[in-house]
């Protein structure tokens, strides 16, 4: 891992707020605790709220080939700044559940998942959304194996049994066929021996001054 794949210093209390942030919001929705002590926390919380937004805004950095956007880091896989801020696999993000992806070999890609009481649908079981944000994500980096990257154009799920929560899930993911500007990539979800989920995402190749043309600008 060279100096270029490493977090920032401060990346590390990021980590380890996003943590705690992760683990208060399952206890906001799982918790029974009385309603004053939920005030309490919601007090705290906004003052902590108000001195962050006393600082700048991050900007958001894209590199100027796919090669220099993919990072690798201790055997995780993701773009450019989502190994650190992606909704989904962003261990600085603590709406992530988070999703630990890694690269099995020059084909496939691996990903590790155990979805909290805040991603809760059914009872006990975990929202569909969430299984389909999960998918999207895994299947986005599955497309960089190809040594193209694209933006998602099409997403199917099929869920073929009930998700569990608080349970590790194992994702599996690779690229189906390439055709012309289109990359598509199929993966499946499992808990155990039980296939949870499948899906196929058809992503749309584009240069980086398309991709950067179709993005909000920053700053």
């Amino acid at each position: 891992m060279n100096e270029k794949t490493q977090p920032k210093d401060n990346y590390k209390n990021r980590y380890r707020l996003a943590a705690v942030l992760r683990n208060l919001y399952a206890e906001v929705v799982t918790c029974d605790a009385p309603d004053e002590v939920f005030l309490e926390i919601a007090e705290a919380a906004e003052a902590f709220v108000t001195k962050l937004e006393n600082y700048p805004r991050r900007v958001r950095v894209i590199a100027d080939k796919l090669e220099d956007e993919i990072r690798i880091i201790d055997n995780r896989i993701n773009y450019g700044d989502l190994i650190h801020f992606s909704p989904v696999s962003g261990l600085a993000n603590p709406i992530a559940p988070p999703l630990i992806i890694f690269k099995e070999d020059d084909n496939t890609i691996g990903a590790f998942v155990t979805f909290s009481g805040a991603y809760e649908g059914g009872p006990g079981l975990v929202h569909g959304g969430a299984i389909a944000a999960a998918f999207d994500e895994l299947l986005g980096i599955t497309q960089s194996l190809s040594g193209m990257g694209g933006m998602t154009g099409i997403l199917k799920i099929r869920y073929r049994n009930p998700c569990p929560l608080q349970t590790e899930l194992y994702m599996k993911g690779r690229i189906h066929q390439i055709v012309d500007r289109r990359i598509v990539a199929r993966g499946r979800l499992h808990h155990g021996d039980v296939l949870v989920a499948d899906g196929e995402a058809t992503f749309i190749v584009l240069d980086t001054d398309e991709f950067r043309g179709k993005c909000a600008e920053q700053g």
